[in-house]
């Protein structure tokens, strides 16, 4: 009896909120194509999950450097089949969690369906 009364006394003056936030960032990348013929715009989006839910962002296309657009969730390449030999694309996202600071980087391969035909 003592000691429910103590904890009620402690919780009664030092209310305690618990935060139940994932602290492992996950994520996947979804794609989508604005123009049918070559050059063929596609629209990537990283869709976040997990962590504090405010993030930044870093592009990779292929085997290029990451390209720094620090707050968008979008980014926009443009693929002409005429250079390619193997119309595939690997796009790279790096998530950074802003509160924690933690990163993962997540990564899609797919062919352009538009230079199949």
């Amino acid at each position: 009896m003592r000691f429910t009364f103590l904890f009620f006394v402690i919780w009664a003056f030092f209310p305690v909120e618990a935060q139940f936030i994932s602290t492992k960032i996950n994520g996947t990348i979804s794609h989508e194509y604005a123009t049918h013929d070559s050059p063929i715009k596609i629209i990537y989006k990283i869709h976040p999950h997990g962590g504090s839910g405010s993030y930044t962002y870093k592009w990779k296309v292929q085997k290029g450097g990451f390209i720094e657009d620090e707050t968008n969730s979008k980014f926009v390449h443009m693929f002409n089949c005429n250079e390619k030999s193997e119309p595939t694309m690997m796009v790279s996202c790096e998530i950074t969690d802003t509160e924690t600071n933690k990163k993962i980087i997540i990564k899609t391969k797919h062919p352009v369906e538009f230079c199949l035909d």
